[in-house]
């Protein structure tokens, strides 16, 4: 189905209050929510089945954005949410990670560092009997270093679905960590993905600026 483009939020909230089936994608860029909007959106989340994913791309959202969105998603049937180049820090990275109806989250260009991977863990933990299933994840341009190399081995263990993990931008994770995380993953790929369109390891090109070179299965 085409994506739905919209220009701000009260015209995103519409949209998703309609609960139109053919609307299962709709993206917003550039603008940034006022007023109630945070939580007209969390309120039109939870009665929408039909959206499977949300991009909300460049719009100043920050960690309270997040919190208050996140119950709305877990009533909701979102599968995709795209939250790249906004301001998003360890509090928000933590609220996502326990949103049990994601498989695809991207925080690139955020502000996660390597105390946001450590609450997205906190955050995966206290899901207890629900386990994670995501497919893709994100982190591109998070200022997280080599601290986070055990952390982000973590996050792929406790992620049996997992298929892509992106780390560009962050020259400070070492070329050792990188090639633990693809041996990982490519060794995943040899099975059928859940999302064969998603499907990618990283590789040691992730240290460099060139775009991630996806390996297919």
């Amino acid at each position: 189905m085409p994506k739905t483009i919209v220009t701000n939020f009260a015209e995103l909230i519409h949209r998703i209050r309609l609960k139109d089936i053919s609307s299962s994608e709709i993206e917003l860029s550039g603008a940034a929510p006022a007023g109630s909007d945070v939580l007209d959106l969390k309120e039109a989340l939870k009665k929408n089945p039909y959206l499977k994913t949300l991009r909300l791309i460049s719009c100043k959202l920050n960690d309270t954005f997040v919190v208050n969105i996140a119950e709305g998603i877990n009533l909701s049937g979102l599968e995709e949410l795209d939250l790249q180049v906004n301001k998003i820090s360890f509090v928000g990275a933590e609220a996502l990670a326990k949103i049990t109806t994601l498989k695809t989250l991207n925080l690139s260009s955020n502000r996660i560092g390597d105390e946001g991977i450590s609450e997205f863990i906190r955050g995966l933990e206290s899901r207890s009997a629900v386990a994670s299933q995501f497919v893709s994840l994100n982190f591109s341009n998070n200022e997280i270093t080599e601290l986070s190399a055990e952390s982000l081995t973590k996050i792929v263990g406790m992620n049996k679905s997992l298929r892509e993990l992106r780390l560009e931008g962050n020259p400070n994770l070492s070329e050792e960590a990188l090639d633990e995380l693809a041996t990982t993953l490519r060794s995943r790929s040899l099975a059928p993905a859940a999302s064969p369109a998603k499907a990618g390891v990283v590789t040691k090109e992730l240290m460099s600026k060139a775009p991630l070179v996806q390996e297919r299965p």
